[in-house]
Order: structure tokens, then C-alpha cells, then sequence
């Protein structure tokens, strides 16, 4: 079992590194779609469902605000997941994720909140930054640190960014996208 785990976590360590370089190479978007984010959101929640529903998580939308954006899907969903896994890794089991798609006039905004540990402060300016992570709760065992990393360059491709904010308890992490 230990070799199976161990096989399947450098699986996903090489697939993610790949995926970043590949991202960091990138100049620009591929095909663009016009995309309502909340429904395409609760599109994404779908394909986690199992891995939800083993933790016990639940979904709490807080806002769900009709917002469309032009976005390449593929890459979106690359940056989605991997915030969505951070969360699930994160947070408690039997706990809620707090998910919010809310617009300003210039920009369009997907929020996801855990009820987890947080990041320390000293380690907030490195969030984003590849091969930064934290311990997961109830091991020493920490993540690749790719995960941000790739949504955050999938922002900057979209012209947008990725902001962190310290929720008490927990971490919220939101996708910002121009309108």
C-alpha cells in the first residue's frame, strides 16, 4: 500500500511539474470561451464529488453572482482543481468549503475557503511561489508546492492574479480573472 501511495504521489509530482513549465513557456491563451463562472464552478465541484464526500466535506456557496468570463476552460479547470485539492487537503474532515463567485465593474472573482490549519504568517509572501508548501494537518508530510504555483501563472496568463487571505481558521484563496 505504502508503494502504491508512494507511486501515485510521484505521478502526480511529475505530471505537475510538467504542467507548470509548460505554463511558464506559455505566452499566451489558447481558445477562449465565454464562461458563466458559477455554473461552470458547480460543474468542476462535480468532478471532486467522490473525494468530497470521503472526507465529509460540504459546499457552501456564500455568493453566486452571475459573472461570464472569457476564459480557456482546460487551463481553468487546471487552476481550479488545484485549488480545490489544496482545500480538501487541508481542511478537516466533516468540515464545510466556503466556495463565492462575485464580480466587481473590472474583474470577476472565484473564492475558496477551508476551515483548515491557515499558512503562518512568515509564510504568506511565499504562497504562489513553486515548491513553497506547509505540512499537511496531522503528518509532517508536505505537498509538492506546485499546486498554487500553477494557478497562480493560469491568472497571470488570464491578465489577472490569485490573492490569499488568512480566514481564521483556515485560508481563502481567490481566482481573480478580468471581466
Amino acid at each position: 500500500a505504502q508503494v502504491l501511495d508512494q507511486t501515485a504521489r510521484l505521478q502526480t509530482l511529475v505530471e505537475r511539474v510538467l504542467a507548470l513549465s509548460q505554463l511558464e513557456a506559455q505566452v499566451g491563451l489558447g481558445e477562449r470561451q465565454r464562461l458563466d463562472l458559477a455554473t461552470w464552478a458547480e460543474a468542476q465541484l462535480a468532478h471532486q464529488a467522490p473525494r468530497l464526500a470521503q472526507q465529509g466535506l460540504a459546499i457552501t456557496w456564500t455568493a453566486r453572482e452571475a459573472v461570464a468570463v472569457a476564459a480557456d476552460p482546460a487551463l481553468l479547470e487546471l487552476a481550479f482543481g488545484n485549488l480545490l485539492v489544496n482545500a480538501i487537503d487541508f481542511a478537516p474532515a466533516g468540515s464545510t468549503l466556503e466556495l463565492a463567485v462575485s464580480a466587481t465593474a473590472t474583474s470577476a472573482r472565484l473564492s475558496l475557503r477551508d476551515h483548515g490549519p491557515g499558512v503562518p504568517a512568515a509564510g504568506f509572501a511565499q504562497l504562489g511561489r513553486r515548491f513553497f508548501s506547509t505540512a499537511r494537518p496531522g503528518s509532517l508530510v508536505k505537498g509538492s508546492g506546485l499546486g498554487l504555483a500553477i494557478a497562480r501563472r493560469v491568472a497571470e496568463l488570464h491578465g489577472g492574479r490569485l490573492a490569499f487571505e488568512a480566514a481564521t481558521p483556515g485560508l481563502r484563496v481567490t481566482l481573480i480573472l478580468p471581466r
